[in-house]
């Protein structure tokens, strides 16, 4: 089978959890025999040799455009040059962004390639919370509230569109396909439930190594990471340093806080807190943990941070939201807390205190990753979709 793949950044050098996904699901395609090409923004021209790669102009005067790409005539000639050129038999857009352009230039020219819009949350509601978000923080100012006030309902009507037009939609969780569901009035039976996973073969690779990390081998290293450009994220990083953070002050002397992630400022100015950025072996960095946190209070969709805690055996507190789209059940394969309350803090000190409950829970959380989020399983999921619809 031909597969055009659209992605908004760089699928072969993906950052962050939903690039990640992206990049995932593509490869898990191509090792299942089917040739992938994939069309994506000029400013990530390098090619690894993964895929083949097709570009076009998607940043402009240095204003990143991708959200636009249903506008945006460069991309558009591209998706026609492709589908005109190339014997595609289905095209699978990352995220609602092309997803109607890709729509109707398939109809208008003729072309029978079946088109799937990949979403990674209900992305009408997140930027309903963001929006939210920005109308309540001062700091915020006039013209950023008003440009969340513009970039929600134009959200919706994009993802409303990328939802009706496109044959099959894939999305994370049962969540989110309720959501589309309600919200879309669309059939149940369009949207099917792929849901996210985690790398067991990197993982393997991977080793713990505190030193490396800036980690003491004597303290109990408390784990978050996430990319700092996304409001959930940024958000949980200021809620570690405002709110949890300074309530183990007092144990210091046997806990430390350690956040990576894209984006995420270089610091250390404050004692047993450090913040370390991107990490390139992220796994060894989570092998070298011995907790992980999920103060998440918005987005949608799964997040890729907990299968990856699961993954290598960490032991996880994490709020309603954090772990939604999730089938983990409190006290087994997780903590999991309503809000960032003291019910959190006290989650976090009981872990400290009891190790044997550290092992156990982490032990059944990897299990449950093992089981039902690697890549393999989910992708072969995705394939046998793929093979009943073209």
């Amino acid at each position: 089978m031909n597969i055009l793949i659209t992605f908004p950044g760089d699928l072969t050098r993906p950052q962050g959890g939903g690039a990640n996904r992206s990049y995932n699901l593509a490869k898990q395609l191509q090792n299942a025999g089917h040739n992938i090409t994939v069309l994506q923004p000029q400013d990530n021209k390098e090619n690894t040799g993964e895929f083949e790669i097709f570009n076009y102009t998607g940043n402009i005067l240095g204003r990143d455009l991708s959200v636009f790409a249903d506008l945006n005539p460069f991309f558009i000639f591209k998706i026609i040059k492709l589908l005109l050129k190339k014997d595609t038999d289905l095209v699978h857009v990352e995220l609602p962004w092309g997803a109607t352009a890709v729509n109707i230039i398939n109809k208008l020219f003729g072309k029978k390639a079946k088109v799937v819009y990949s979403s990674h949350n209900y992305e009408a509601g997140m930027q309903k919370d963001l929006r939210d978000y920005h109308r309540n923080l001062k700091e915020s100012g006039f013209f950023k509230v008003m440009i969340f006030n513009l970039i929600y309902p134009y959200t919706k009507l994009i993802e409303r569109c990328a939802v009706k037009l496109s044959d099959i939609v894939v999305c994370v969780s049962n969540s989110d396909k309720e959501s589309m569901v309600s919200n879309y009035k669309s059939s149940k039976d369009k949207i099917k439930v792929i849901h996210n996973g985690t790398d067991f073969t990197k993982i393997l690779k991977s080793s713990r190594n505190k030193e490396i990390f800036g980690l003491d081998k004597n303290k109990i290293s408390i784990v978050f990471h996430g990319s700092y450009e996304h409001l959930p994220n940024y958000e949980a990083i200021n809620l570690i340093k405002d709110k949890i953070y300074p309530e183990f002050r007092k144990q210091l002397d046997k806990v430390e806080f350690v956040i990576a992630g894209v984006g995420v400022p270089v610091s250390s100015k404050n004692e047993g807190l450090k913040l370390i950025g991107f990490v390139e072996d992220i796994y060894s960095l989570l092998k070298s943990s011995d907790i992980a946190i999920v103060p998440i209070l918005h987005g949608a969709g799964t997040k890729l941070k907990i299968l990856d805690y699961m993954g290598v055996g960490l032991p996880i507190v994490s709020t309603d939201k954090g772990m939604e789209g999730i089938n983990a059940v409190n006290y087994e394969h997780a903590v999991i807390v309503e809000d960032i309350n003291t019910h959190f803090i006290e989650a976090i000190n009981y872990l400290i205190e009891n190790k044997e409950e550290r092992k156990r829970i982490g032990s059944n959380g990897k299990q449950m990753a093992e089981k039902e989020y690697g890549w393999d399983s989910i992708g072969q999921k995705l394939n046998d979709l793929y093979d009943k619809i073209v």
